[in-house]
């Protein structure tokens, strides 16, 4: 599908002063982006006439997409004791345990241990081993012990997943002990927001769920008309999972797309495993982008419980963003552990919710996707400005 036809391509590059062999009118079928090609031909020392592919293929070399996998989940094959968990769980305490003590809310810190009769007002930086909602109460642990604290905040209680490492303000009461304030890792205030030099535009799209029953295919064929006719110079696309559980739904997706754009695909709970030329992570997914934007991608891996349903999902994935981590979907053990958010993203996108929303939080950007069977709402984001674009495909 192209964005535009030959015969506008050629009238195009005439009115411009060149002339194109058939070869490289193909070519720009194929490509798309006639505007980049024309801007770039005029900077050249000696502007040909006659414009031919391996020119146009010289002009596209200098349009450079620059991505780094940072951390995405790579499982450890090699391990597989009890002990072996013990140290991989050990070592997420460890390393979110140095982030709370530098906090000066935890007051008379100390570990469980040292808990006496005589202690009254403390701290604890603990991981969550178990949650009673009945009596909301958490058993929690650090290297020294374990305790149970209760809950009269039922705010802050329902907001506490298992396995989480947080701080605790406690206060004694008797034999029990009471949680009087919660403490988050959290995320440093940027003093500067990271941005480009030039204008890079990034798109996010997830959940087509082709294979659906619902599947909006207006709202699909609006999105292609609208991809293959943008004239953006540079341009990265982000598939947040879920295309479709047949092969032939996400080779057609691709085939349909321009090559000119530079795209990601996230996998998502849905989508098969195939060969592609695009990059295939998996989710969470760590990213920088032209060498100082960073990105959290996300898709199957969010797994909370019900009583968060009542969020709208930009609070949901601030909430992971405080606690500096995510919620583990499975107990498998990794060669980086990608549910730490030791990595302090720019942008942090998810597909899966099939709701668009948006919240910026300390330099920030969180996105959240809808879908081609609800609301087909988009965005577009210009990391030179930082500028966040609804894009709406109803």
């Amino acid at each position: 599908m192209s964005s535009m036809k030959k015969t506008e391509i050629i009238k195009e590059f005439i009115k411009n002063g060149f002339q194109l062999d058939p070869r490289a009118l193909d070519y720009l079928v194929e490509r798309g982006n006639v505007k980049y090609f024309l801007e770039e031909l005029k900077k050249l020392p000696s502007c040909p006439l006659t414009v031919t592919v391996d020119i146009l293929k010289e002009v596209e070399k200098k349009l450079v997409y620059e991505v780094e996998i940072l951390k995405t989940p790579e499982k450890n094959q090699k391990l597989s004791s009890i002990s072996d968990f013990t140290n991989f769980f050990s070592s997420r305490y460890e390393e979110l345990r140095k982030l709370l003590a530098k906090h000066l809310d935890l007051v008379n810190l100390i570990s469980i241990n040292r808990i006496s009769p005589k202690t009254r007002k403390f701290s604890l930086i603990v991981m969550v081993r178990e949650k009673n909602e009945d009596e909301r109460s958490l058993v929690v642990e650090d290297f020294t012990g374990e305790q149970t604290i209760f809950f009269e905040d039922t705010e802050d209680f329902k907001l506490i997943l298992e396995d989480e490492v947080l701080g605790i303000v406690c206060e004694k009461e008797g034999e029990r002990v009471f949680a009087k304030k919660i403490v988050l890792p959290e995320i440093p205030l940027k003093k500067e927001i990271s941005k480009t030099n030039d204008d890079v535009f990034c798109f996010f799209v997830s959940d087509f769920h082709m294979e659906d029953k619902n599947f909006n295919k207006k709202s699909f064929e609006k999105f292609l008309d609208w991809i293959n006719n943008s004239e953006y110079k540079k341009l990265y696309v982000f598939i947040l999972g879920d295309i479709s559980s047949r092969i032939e739904d996400v080779e057609n997706l691709f085939k349909n797309l321009p090559k000119n754009y530079y795209y990601v695909w996230l996998k998502g709970e849905v989508d098969p495993e195939i060969e592609t030329e695009k990059i295939f992570v998996k989710s969470p997914c760590f990213l920088r982008l032209e060498k100082s934007l960073n990105f959290l991608m996300l898709h199957s891996a969010i797994a909370f419980p019900s009583s968060w349903s009542s969020l709208a999902p930009n609070k949901i994935l601030l909430n992971f963003l405080k606690k500096r981590q995510l919620p583990s979907s499975t107990k498998e053990i990794y060669v980086k552990d990608p549910y730490i958010i030791d990595i302090i993203p720019d942008f942090m996108v998810s597909g899966h919710f099939h709701m668009p929303s948006f919240l910026n939080y300390k330099g920030t950007t969180i996105l959240t996707t809808g879908s081609f069977i609800t609301e087909p709402v988009f965005w577009l984001a210009n990391l030179r400005t930082r500028e966040t674009i609804k894009i709406d495909f109803a």
